[in-house]
């Protein structure tokens, strides 16, 4: 499934149970442009496409746990800090509290940055895959009965509505 798939599949989903949730629109042409001149690396065609149809996923937890995606701006920003100047091989796309979702751009996989241990990659294949996978990977997942997206034999995700407060939120829940 290619990436503007995906994201169709994730906006029917968002659209039909977290309603709550607004995703960005797609990111202009010259910011695309600022973004590839302001990196020392070339941005992945995936991430290039999805920036495209939507310039960050805004405060939607796309990515299980809870991972949000940057836009064009903050990706750039991030970029910038010291963590990322030392180790420019990885462009930074999202993240959950502290810890950010990476792209190695020398593999094209995804990584994890976390400020107590460092650049770490992790052995699931979804999680080591590279953005467009992981986006096919969310969008399948929610587009089954039940919504659960399967990490490892002992880490299952299942997406849902929040309620409360706070209600009309994509959640993913701990199986």
């Amino acid at each position: 499934m290619d990436v503007v798939e995906s994201w169709e599949k994730i906006e029917h989903w968002i659209a039909r149970n977290a309603p709550a949730e607004r995703l960005a629109n797609g990111a202009p042409s010259e910011e695309l442009e600022e973004l590839e001149k302001s990196l020392w690396v070339r941005i992945p065609e995936d991430l290039r496409c999805s920036l495209q149809l939507h310039n960050g996923s805004a405060d939607a937890e796309i990515i299980p746990p809870a991972f949000s995606l940057w836009g064009t701006s903050r990706i750039i920003s991030e970029y910038a800090t010291e963590h990322f100047q030392r180790e420019r091989v990885y462009v930074p796309v999202g993240s959950m509290g502290p810890t950010r979702l990476v792209i190695d751009s020398r593999s094209n996989r995804l990584a994890q940055y976390d400020p107590h241990y460092g650049f770490f990659s992790r052995d699931e294949k979804v999680f080591s895959s590279s953005f467009g996978e992981i986006l096919s990977a969310v969008a399948q997942a929610i587009s089954s009965s039940p919504a659960m997206l399967r990490v490892s034999p002992d880490e299952v995700w299942r997406a849902r509505t929040s309620e409360g407060p706070s209600e009309g939120y994509l959640v993913w829940e701990d199986e």
